[in-house]
């Protein structure tokens, strides 16, 4: 008879069973927190990333060309200006940078949504969205790792990831609907909203849980 039994396929290579895992992530109550944040960020983002073209073209008059150019000069923009975010968070704290990312591109984006400016001012903001909402990038994952424990790490980025891959499957039919079943300006007021409320609980994050300026503050070069 044997004493004990057998060890799993799981315990032998450490999976957790989903109900000890989901135990677990609901205990970690600030990375659900920036898991929510990803969500309403990606939602946002998305929203913008999918619909510039036609907010450029239908809403403003512009050709498809300079609105497709102006869609990739939004994506060289962030990708200069993610290098930009990292050196902020890394330089400062991630708790600012973030919120003051995500409230500049709700400004920006409720700018394009008054349909009101120049074609020519609706693109440099545009391109302006794509560089402010890239600077919050690298604070939301200085934010998961002053949240997480060395342990949990790849865990939590999986969950902070769950929520922005939700987020950009929402985004493009919500979206949609709203251009259909109104009009291109309260598609676009809709998503300025979106972008205030991630603002609004990215602050609700730094102040319930901190943004490591504390730590970093306390530290001294020979800590390291």
């Amino acid at each position: 008879m044997w004493s004990a039994s057998p060890p799993t396929v799981a315990t032998r290579f450490g999976f957790v069973p989903s109900g000890a895992c989901l135990r677990t992530v609901v205990a970690s109550p600030a990375i659900v927190a920036l898991a929510l944040l990803a969500l309403v960020a990606s939602v946002a983002s998305w929203s913008v990333t999918s619909y510039a073209v036609v907010l450029l073209q239908d809403g403003y008059g512009l050709g498809l060309e300079v609105a497709n150019l102006s869609l990739t000069a939004m994506f060289v923009a962030g990708a200069v200006a993610v290098l930009g975010g990292g050196y902020l968070s890394d330089r400062f704290s991630p708790g600012p940078v973030i919120v003051s990312s995500y409230a500049s591109v709700a400004l920006f984006v409720g700018v394009l949504a008054s349909l009101a400016v120049a074609p020519a001012v609706a693109v440099v903001a545009v391109v302006l969205v794509g560089g402010l909402r890239a600077l919050g990038g690298p604070a939301r994952s200085r934010l998961a790792d002053v949240v997480s424990a060395r342990a949990d790490l790849g865990r939590n980025f999986a969950i902070v990831s769950v929520g922005t891959m939700a987020g950009s499957a929402v985004a493009p039919p919500m979206v949609g609907g709203l251009i259909e079943y109104a009009d291109l300006r309260v598609a676009f007021l809709v998503v300025a909203g979106i972008t205030v409320l991630a603002a609004g609980v990215a602050l609700a994050i730094v102040r319930s849980y901190g943004d490591g300026r504390e730590t970093a503050a306390g530290s001294t070069p020979g800590d390291d």
